[in-house]
């Protein structure tokens, strides 16, 4: 596995001639996560509010800090996760990491206590950010969120591209995700692609490398207690809306499920469902391991049984 952020012979700044630009060899694009997360691209991130947004950067930070797998897809280059909180403070997100069932080994968390703005930081935001980037040189960095970061109108068209420079210029080879919300009620809006339900202006996601959506999907009853109560769980689903580096019509959404402490994603689904069932040692019996599967994902005994009728 890799650990730079950078495979490519072709460098993003350069002045040449066609001729030499052409003889050049560009190999393959460079992934930290293949197909959703390029190394050195910008990836833009949106949902509604209190979906599962940081969880979800979480798990990703863990994935490319420790390598592995990110929800099924492989770990190409691991590296140093600078994340940048500025819509939570610390005190109130401390208890929700001590419960991360993986902790991440390169992770680096760097809590305002105030909105920033990008593009006339104060000084010692600014030397906060470049030390910050000097020093880690981090493979990703990821900005929670996106509209505490400036104070411009985000439904101005050229105000993304600004955005997205100003941070590249202090972070010039890491990948950046920045996270946004949804608009509060999109079905106000009669006409809007459901997954260009983001507040503001379409170039936030015209002008990222990926786009990546999460949705709330369908409730799933959890097992009955021993007093034969049960819960209802909400799955989440994230699409690859748009991408400049992979076929995104060919990305499987992912479906996940909000572990009961409220802080890790798990995948979820039939297919998850039959691959851990299936690689859970055979020493135990059929009925054990499809046992240890309700009990992995907290659903019901027909959901598990019905993904893995006929698996031996």
């Amino acid at each position: 596995m890799l650990q730079s952020s950078s495979m490519s012979t072709i460098q993003p700044n350069l002045d040449l001639p066609l001729s030499e630009f052409l003889a050049l060899t560009p190999g393959t694009v460079p992934f930290l996560v293949e197909p959703f997360l390029p190394a050195g691209g910008v990836v833009f991130l949106h949902g509604p509010t209190s979906v599962g947004k940081s969880p979800l950067t979480w798990a990703i930070a863990t994935a490319v800090s420790n390598g592995g797998h990110c929800f099924g897809f492989p770990v190409l280059q691991t590296g140093k996760v600078l994340y940048i909180e500025l819509d939570t403070p610390a005190h109130l997100l401390h208890p929700r990491l001590t419960l991360l069932e993986t902790l991440p080994t390169q992770f680096h968390l760097s809590v305002f206590n105030h909105t920033i703005n990008i593009l006339a930081l104060r000084p010692e935001d600014g030397d906060r950010l470049r030390t910050l980037s000097e020093t880690l040189n981090p493979a990703l960095v990821i900005v929670n969120t996106l509209r505490k970061s400036h104070e411009l109108d985000d439904k101005d068209s050229e105000v993304p591209a600004r955005i997205y420079t100003a941070w590249r210029m202090i972070f010039p080879s890491s990948t950046l995700m920045f996270v946004h919300h949804d608009k509060k009620d999109p079905s106000s809006d009669v006409t809007s692609n459901p997954d260009q339900a983001f507040s503001g202006s379409q170039a936030w996601a015209n002008d990222a490398q990926v786009a990546l959506h999460i949705t709330r999907g369908q409730k799933v009853r959890g097992p009955a207690d021993e007093e034969g109560h049960s819960y209802e769980r909400t799955r989440v689903t994230v699409k690859m809306t748009k991408s400049q580096v992979s076929d995104h019509e060919r990305f499987h959404p992912i479906s996940l499920q909000l572990s009961s402490d409220g802080t890790n994603w798990i995948e979820a689904g039939p297919v998850a469902y039959r691959k851990y069932f299936l690689g859970l040692d055979p020493i135990y019996t059929r009925a054990k391991r499809i046992q240890m599967t309700i009990d992995q994902f907290e659903v019901g005994k027909s959901s598990v049984y019905e993904a893995v009728r006929g698996l031996a």
